[in-house]
């Protein structure tokens, strides 16, 4: 298609997914190959397989998601890591807590983000939040061998 038709159409599609991601959080990833969305079984119609991979990878170019398997499996982010990077060192920075150093468990589902918009947000795109803070000096990860949730950050 043309370039305008194109970049319209994947803009569509994101809204679609990250749509269907918002009222499915617990979804985790999906399977190109058999994600529901990209098949009208009412019309008999589906997205080809180059379709699929180009709004696969769009949502990984915007940072709405990330691959599990490339080519086959996609986490999807209804926020960016960078947006969830915000959140957290807004909430840490707005309750005084900087200098202290929490887990992942914590920051994803203790006590101290009950009823915030952290609570619950799936460890592995918490890490990646953290990283982007890391990246600009907000904070200090301590890698735990034993789990994800162990992991620890000091924000600075």
């Amino acid at each position: 298609p043309v370039e305008a038709t194109r970049s319209k159409q994947l803009l569509l599609w994101r809204r679609l997914l990250l749509g269907w991601a918002e009222q499915n959080p617990e979804a985790g990833a999906i399977a190109l190959d058999s994600f529901p969305l990209f098949r009208n079984a009412a019309i008999d119609r589906s997205l080809s397989t180059e379709g699929r991979r180009a709004v696969a990878d769009e949502l990984v170019s915007t940072g709405h998601a990330a691959w599990e398997d490339p080519g086959k499996t996609l986490h999807l982010f209804v926020k960016t890591p960078s947006e969830w990077a915000a959140l957290i060192l807004d909430f840490i920075q707005s309750n005084g807590l900087s200098g202290t150093i929490y887990t992942l468990y914590e920051l994803h589902s203790g006590d101290l983000t009950r009823d915030t918009p952290l609570q619950g947000i799936q460890p592995a795109l918490c890490l990646k939040a953290l990283q982007v803070l890391e990246s600009s000096a907000k904070v200090e990860i301590y890698h735990s061998t034993e789990s994800l949730d162990e992991t620890g950050v000091k924000f600075l």
